[in-house]
């Protein structure tokens, strides 16, 4: 009785030994030509496992959706600060172009009372004449760079709203592999 268990020694105990197993745990082989083979019951079917390139494939996408959710938080940052930049210069041109209305104002009722008063001969009329239509298409001119500056700004936030269009649409479709990859990691490993 020295070579019994004491599980087994005990009175109470009900417990059944085990029956030894007839290959080591693993895959499954076939145990028809052992007849020690307690059946089915007592070898249970191994759970497969993901394999090691789709655990990486999902964490390279995983990776490439940060990086691209950054790329474009990063760009959005830089989109909001141009559009900021461009707002405040369009504010400055349009303070100069209010500026040199006021300065024609004034200066067109100057010339006008500096004729009164001196009574100047026509000669003088023409050139302060000339003067004020120097004046006057300098005045234009600068309108004319202020709209042109304007519409390349406006281009440029185009261009920058439609980065920022391409940069949403390669986010949502990274988003929706790598929830596709995720499903069929979730299927194959259940």
């Amino acid at each position: 009785m020295a070579s019994e268990s004491p599980a087994a020694a005990s009175p109470g105990s009900r417990r059944r030994p085990r029956p030894p197993r007839c290959h080591p745990p693993g895959p499954r082989r076939s145990c028809e030509h052992d007849p020690r083979c307690p059946g089915d019951a007592e070898h249970p079917t191994p759970r497969p496992s993901a394999p090691a390139w789709l655990l990486a494939a999902v964490v390279a996408l995983a990776l490439a959706l940060a990086f691209v959710i950054y790329a474009h938080l990063a760009t959005r940052k830089a989109l909001e600060a141009q559009i900021q930049d461009s707002g405040d210069r369009l504010a400055k041109v349009q303070a100069r172009a209010a500026k040199l209305e006021d300065n024609y104002a004034n200066l067109k009722s100057q010339i006008d009372v500096t004729v009164e008063r001196l009574g100047l001969t026509q000669e003088e009329l023409d050139r302060a004449h000339r003067a004020a239509q120097q004046i006057k298409k300098e005045q234009q001119q600068s309108a004319e760079n202020l709209g042109s500056q304007i519409e390349q700004q406006r281009a440029e936030l185009g261009v920058l709203s439609t980065e920022v269009t391409g940069v949403k649409g390669e986010v949502a479709a990274t988003k929706q592999e790598l929830q596709r990859a995720m499903g069929d990691l979730g299927s194959r490993a259940a």
